[in-house]
């Protein structure tokens, strides 16, 4: 699941760092695969242009020419389509982790996701939560685990 994915990289790096690397690997799987990458790229702007590559330093392949804009999803088709796409494949992961645990998990923060945390610790142990949620938000501590 993605949230494992989440919960060791974050325990090297932070969250905008986790952001380039997943960016620029996306970009460089699609070369790998035999695409041809787009003539412009853009990025809806998270960092500013020179701290993505900073944060790429070291690595063997990295991809540039990138372009960052703020608000992206507003300019460029592709930018809003990626984003909905995005959104439905964490929706469709959501009801596979429902699914395979036959569990109601609620979205977002506050007191009804610390709630659905506490109640899924006690049914399945701390163990899972590892599986299902990103360790590092505060509403981990609220739980107790």
């Amino acid at each position: 699941m993605w949230t494992h994915f989440l919960n060791d990289m974050h325990d090297t790096c932070n969250m905008v760092d986790m952001k380039c690397r997943l960016h620029n690997q996306a970009y460089v799987n699609l070369v790998h695969k035999g695409y041809t990458l787009p003539k412009q790229i853009v990025i809806d702007q998270f960092v500013q242009e020179k701290s993505y590559y900073r944060y790429l330093q070291g690595f063997p392949e990295v991809i540039r020419g990138i372009t960052f804009e703020t608000k992206a999803e507003n300019k460029y088709l592709a930018v809003a389509c990626a984003s909905i796409l995005a959104r439905n494949a964490f929706l469709e992961t959501w009801d596979l982790m429902e699914e395979k645990y036959d569990f109601k998990f609620e979205k977002g923060a506050g007191s009804k996701v610390d709630v659905c945390g506490k109640k899924f610790v006690q049914k399945f142990g701390k163990e899972k939560l590892y599986q299902v949620a990103k360790l590092h938000f505060k509403n981990t501590q609220k739980i107790g685990v």
